[in-house]
């Protein structure tokens, strides 16, 4: 045909420009022939849709075509992370060996190296420890009328006898002749002997292989005891947590056997040989795992931990020292969901109560959980993580005092030594004395940091409350320019960041009564982990094989030097959900689609936040995943019945826009349009325009 004509481009939802035989001009269409600008159509299975017919002049010739496509899936199911326990759950515990909280439909989920905190994810900070300790006079910066007292490292408003639990004394050095190895509970058994129990290896589930006997004033080895389990059972010996001496007797806390076991310590006549003899045993089943055992001196009252496994919830037990499978009251210390999180220690000393967790495989560490009695109720007083390793039993002594070994055999995880017993106060607040001082503000010393901080933990306010009394807390983080008041266990978080951390207590009594500040325990964060990862997944079976593509969101912060990545997908069998394969897709930008490939029976997540500055951190909040099931698969256009265009397999499902042009190549929608058009005659012609899928989903041609 002869070319006498203009050329008109329009982009609407198709653009076909036409040379017409009948005018020296050129026509374009953009609507079919009954005026429609759009088309939709959803596929149920493999098909073929009929979109329109477009009208031409016969004789013409179709110099270029395009058209507009939107793919999208039928069904798109969403997740979406909320809550803090969508994302594990507040705070920056480990849950490398047991699962923790997740979003529905996942049903199993581990972390490492988070901090979750009003729905943001970060990287786990190495927190800097702040305590005030009381041991000297420049302990406070402002003391006002109170009274501080160096030796049991304390402030209150009169002259108390209480020794802080933070207070650290001498360490007992046994000998080097002692032969050491995995350690579990010291036993005070006099002023002038000691027993550690010594075991093969970390697992105590088996008798002790030892029974060491050393000189607490010397560190002389003294050899080792024997023991007859009598009774008892040939388990007696078995998984002991904790350990209290009351009245000469001994009192074995075990684990595994849910039992308390009693022993008497005797003497040959020349005191040279020592031999356990058990005398009764005292059961209470499962699920009473036994954590802990201690008498209150000044009572004679009798309180044992016990963890129930059945609610994961950690107890403060009473029970009557006559009848100890008698419990005559009973109080919620804690929770954790891990098994081998391992209560092993308890010291009562009421008001106060300190229990100690043993984090067997989750970095072998001790954390000392401090509660005080008031009104009935068991109140927090704040934690601490407890330097020098991880350690079963707290042990406390006449002195007021509490006594325990690190339990690993090596200074890997026994960071301030082995053949050392530990030995702190217990937190005792032994003779209350009156005081003519009401109240009093107590303001610390400025600890300047290199690096500004906007947030500060209290992470404890360790003392003695009687009833009517109160302490309270403030911090500031510019050196007493802005306070603001903390409660244990908050985040105390302020508007501007600042590098002069700072503390003040005011205390709260009577005439007659005073509260007793041991220690206030602050950290705050200037570094951090260099990764960390949160996973969950879920079994789905067949299912997965309708989803085709992900659409990945999340707000986020993303200093310089650090990454966020999340993947999604499908594995074949429980896993981390790590990269590779084309079931899992890793998306590094948010709001982001993928195909994927899912015909694998555990579809999962993983978040995973890196940082090559350790003094920055990524942040990430409002995670949600978007499965987009059923769109269409290898979409494409007929004309007059033949194949113009196919997108190809290896390109996945079409989720989104797409323009398919004649000026692309790789298509022949120009050739098949000219074929429909007669050569010769005159009128009209009706083109037909089909779009096609090979699966389920839904294809647009749209305006």
């Amino acid at each position: 045909m002869t070319a006498m004509r203009r050329a008109i481009f329009l982009t609407l939802l198709f653009v076909l420009s036409v040379m017409s035989p009948l005018a020296a001009a050129a026509t374009t269409e953009t609507q079919f022939k009954d005026g429609s600008t759009a088309y939709e159509h959803t596929f149920s299975q493999k098909g073929t849709g009929a979109a329109g017919v477009i009208t031409l002049p016969i004789g013409a010739a179709v110099q270029s075509a395009s058209f507009d496509l939107l793919g999208e899936a039928s069904t798109t199911t969403w997740t979406n992370f909320t809550s803090d326990s969508d994302y594990g759950g507040a705070g920056d515990t480990d849950y490398t060996s047991s699962t923790t909280t997740r979003p529905s439909p996942f049903t199993y989920a581990r972390r490492d190296n988070f901090e979750v905190d009003t729905e943001t994810v970060t990287l786990k900070g190495n927190p800097t420890e702040l305590t005030p300790r009381f041991s000297s006079s420049s302990s406070v910066a402002t003391l006002g009328s109170a009274h501080l007292n160096t030796t049991g490292q304390f402030v209150a408003l009169s002259d108390q006898g209480y020794t802080s639990p933070t207070k650290q004394f001498a360490d007992i050095r046994a000998s080097t002749s002692t032969p050491w190895g995995y350690t579990g509970v010291v036993v005070p058994i006099n002023s002038s002997e000691i027993h550690i129990l010594r075991y093969s290896s970390q697992y105590m589930t088996n008798n002790p292989s030892a029974i060491m006997r050393v000189n607490p004033s010397t560190g002389q080895y003294l050899g080792t005891a024997s023991y007859l389990t009598n009774s008892c059972g040939s388990n007696a010996m078995y998984g002991i947590h904790d350990v209290d001496v009351y009245n000469g007797n001994v009192y074995t806390a075990h684990y595994t056997y849910y039992k308390i076991n009693k022993w008497s310590v005797g003497w040959n006549t020349q005191g040279t040989q020592v031999q356990w003899s058990c005398q009764t045993s005292y059961t209470y089943n499962y699920p009473n795992y036994i954590t802990g055992v201690d008498f209150d001196d000044n009572t004679g009252k009798m309180y044992i931990g016990v963890y129930d496994a059945s609610a994961r919830n950690h107890y403060l037990k009473e029970v009557n020292p006559s009848s100890p499978t008698v419990i005559t009251g009973t109080w919620l210390m804690t929770s954790t969901s891990y098994y081998y999180d391992h209560g092993a220690g308890l010291t009562v000393n009421m008001p106060n109560v300190m229990y100690n967790i043993y984090y067997m495989n989750t970095d072998y560490k001790s954390i000392h959980y401090h509660y005080t009695m008031s009104s009935g109720l068991l109140v927090s007083q704040g934690e601490r993580t407890m330097p020098g390793g991880g350690h079963y039993g707290l042990t406390d002594t006449d002195e007021h005092k509490v006594m325990f070994s690190c339990h690993w055999s090596g200074t890997n995880y026994c960071t301030q030594g082995i053949r050392k017993v530990h030995v702190y106060g217990d937190g005792a607040h032994y003779d209350p004395r009156a005081s003519s001082l009401t109240s009093q503000t107590i303001v610390g010393q400025t600890t300047s940091i290199s690096k500004a901080i906007n947030s500060i933990n209290v992470n404890g306010i360790f003392g003695s409350v009687p009833a009517g009394t109160s302490i309270n807390v403030d911090v500031s983080n510019d050196g007493g320019v802005t306070w603001k008041s903390g409660y244990v266990g908050q985040k105390v978080n302020f508007a501007n960041a600042g590098t002069s951390v700072k503390w003040r207590a005011t205390l709260n009594g009577t005439t007659t009564k005073t509260p007793v500040l041991g220690d206030v325990v602050l950290t705050y964060t200037t570094n951090y982990q260099t990764s960390g990862y949160y996973y969950a997944y879920q079994y789905v079976g067949t299912a997965a094989s309708n989803v085709i593509a992900a659409t990945v969101d999340w707000n986020e912060t993303r200093p310089s030097g650090t990454s966020i990545t999340v993947n999604v997908g499908y594995k074949a069998s429980s896993s981390t959900c790590g990269t590779g394969g084309s079931g899992v897709q890793s998306f590094t930008s948010p709001n982001t689609t993928k195909s994927m490939t899912a015909t694998s029976s555990y579809y999962c997540v993983r978040i995973m936040l890196s940082t090559s500055s350790t003094g920055a951190t990524p942040s990430l909040t409002d995670l949600s995943i978007a499965l987009h099931s059923n769109a269409p698969n290898q979409p494409g256009i007929n004309i007059d019945g033949a194949s113009a265009w196919k997108r190809s397999a290896a390109d996945g499902a079409l989720i989104g826009p797409i323009t398919v042009s004649s000026q692309q190549g790789g298509n022949t929608l120009v050739d098949k349009l000219n074929d429909a058009v007669p050569n010769t005659g005159s009128g009209t012609v009706d083109i037909p325009i089909d779009l096609t899928s090979e699966s389920a989903g839904k294809l647009s041609i749209t305006s």
